[in-house]
């Protein structure tokens, strides 16, 4: 195999992974659009006391709380 066709596909690859990436992160963002229109998460009145009882936090080994 040459080194320019080679270096082409090497620069082809690298690019549909770019685009790739471009597309996962344009669909995210849509998503993320989507469920702030939905208002997902409008009963949460306290997130942090939320995110702990999802959580179930507890006291790690060998440390008092």
């Amino acid at each position: 195999m040459s080194y320019n066709l080679l270096k082409q596909k090497l620069l082809n690859s690298k690019l549909m992974k770019q685009k790739k990436s471009e597309l996962n992160a344009t669909k995210l963002a849509q998503l993320m659009e989507e469920a702030s229109k939905k208002n997902l998460f409008a009963d949460i009145k306290n997130p942090a006391e939320w995110q702990r009882e999802i959580r179930k936090e507890r006291s790690l080994p060998g440390r008092e709380s």
